[in-house]
This record gives structure tokens, sequence and C-alpha cells, in this order.
């Protein structure tokens, strides 16, 4: 049986941050479909932290936008740092912070 996936805060942030360039580029969410070769509604969906960026999605949106893979993660670092302070890490939050270091 296998595991099915949800959404995290990280998909919701990464969302979020994909939102923000893509208004700041004046392209609407069709525009941006096509340019990465989905239909608009996966953009909302990936706007809202519906659905996960993948990673070969996340280099298209990059190449879209002219920014580095961590420009999606960006601000997240300081949230993150917040949120894990006082308690033990879970292996891929061990490899989450080498990554945003």
């Amino acid at each position: 049986m296998s595991k099915v996936r949800t959404a995290t805060e990280v998909d919701v942030f990464v969302g979020a941050q994909l939102k923000v360039l893509r208004k700041s580029t004046g392209l609407s969410q069709n525009e941006l479909a096509n340019q990465v070769g989905v239909t608009f509604q996966q953009i909302q969906k990936y706007e809202r932290g519906t659905n996960r960026i993948g990673a070969s999605r996340l280099w298209s949106l990059c190449q879209v936008f002219n920014v580095k893979p961590g420009r999606f993660l960006k601000a997240w670092k300081s949230i993150w740092r917040r949120q894990t302070q006082n308690r033990v890490l879970t292996r891929f939050e061990l490899s989450l912070r080498k990554l945003i270091k």
C-alpha cells in the first residue's frame, strides 16, 4: 500500500513564493502555465500549496524567472530555524538545514 503524500508547510511556503514571483513579473497564471507546460489550474494548486512542485518543474520555473532554486526557500530559513530550535530534528530536517545554510 502506498503512502498518500500531502502538502507540507514548506509546500505552502514555496507556492506563496511562486505567486510573489509570478505577480512581480506581471505574468498571468495562464501565461506561466504555458511557459512551463502545465495547465493554469496546476499553477493555482502550486500557488496554494495544494500540490507539491517537483524538482524538474521547480527548475523550469527558475528558468522562467531567471532565479536560483534557493529563491523559493529564501525566507523559510529564519522561519524554519525558529520552529526547530528546541526539538530533535528528523533526518529530512537535518538535510534541509544543510541545504539552506
